[in-house]
């Protein structure tokens, strides 16, 4: 999690010594240094005030890394109340207040983080999160499309509008982003297991195999590319066993019997897993 930029800084001290609005993205860094220099007793207090409010920052994304939830949205409290305009500390409070389940506060943190700063495409990011929690998926759409916006390269806002995309039933969609975070980072292994899945759910099961291959070949050990990939192959087995032809239907049968021992082999044990291949070996002998 970064830092306020010297220049950030320096804004929010113009706009706190003029009582500007908090946006402050129309003043130039020369109105800004003239304005700072017009006020030398005020710019060198706030400027403490603002390494006091860094010193809390720090203090409560340690705590967070720590799992103490309760210590790190009081240092994340102090930060902001020495520097009302710090996006940052508003953000990770609101990732605390996420983490406890509190998604009113986060929803609360993340909004006031955008008010200041209209840009700010994390906090886009992680209101979004909790919007899809919610089960409010037409606003976390909206919201992961801002925050692409505002950063076109940040792919996971791409995947988890893919996974929206997906959860509404909008495969397409879906696919597109999953393709589009893949374009951005080629070993983003779960946008193509989740993009596999979205082939899987259209029937396209060709597709999907290729792409749980690939995530195999990030990840040997994703248990469930595994377990897809068997399905995948052993759906393909049901069609060439309608149309009569044996042969390949055994063959994809056995490939998907496979898929099905080296998912076992990784979580031994796992009844759904047991079921699929206890099916599809009873499917093999009735052919």
């Amino acid at each position: 999690m970064k830092l306020l930029s010297k220049f950030s800084k320096v804004l929010t001290i113009a706009a706190i010594v003029l009582n500007l609005p908090q946006t402050v993205n129309g003043l130039t860094f020369t109105q800004a240094k003239e304005i700072t220099q017009e006020f030398p007793e005020s710019t060198s207090y706030l400027l403490a005030q603002l390494s006091q409010a860094e010193i809390y920052y720090n203090r409560g994304n340690d705590f967070y890394d720590l799992g103490n939830y309760k210590e790190a949205i009081s240092a994340f409290t102090q930060a902001i109340a020495l520097n009302r305009n710090y996006t940052d500390a508003y953000n990770n409070r609101g990732l605390v207040y996420y983490q406890q389940g509190n998604y009113r506060k986060a929803i609360d943190d993340y909004t006031q983080a955008i008010r200041i700063d209209s840009r700010y495409y994390l906090g886009y990011y992680n209101r979004g999160l909790v919007y899809y929690q919610q089960g409010n998926y037409s606003k976390a759409i909206d919201d992961y499309s801002q925050a692409i916006r505002f950063n076109p390269r940040y792919t996971n806002a791409y995947y988890n509008r893919g996974l929206t995309y997906q959860n509404q039933g909008n495969y397409r969609k879906a696919i597109e982003d999953y393709t589009q975070t893949i374009a951005i980072d080629s070993r983003y292994v779960n946008a193509y297991y989740n993009r596999g899945n979205a082939y899987l759910d259209q029937g396209n099961y060709r597709k999907a195999i290729e792409d749980y291959t690939q995530t195999i070949a990030i990840d040997s050990e994703y248990v469930n590319a595994y377990i897809n990939r068997g399905l995948s192959y052993i759906n393909i087995g049901d069609q060439y066993k309608l149309e009569g032809n044996k042969r390949e239907a055994e063959r994809h049968y056995r490939v998907g019997i496979s898929d099905y021992e080296k998912a076992l082999f990784l979580k031994p044990n796992d009844e759904l897993t047991l079921n699929n291949r206890r099916i599809a070996l009873d499917r093999l002998r009735s052919l």
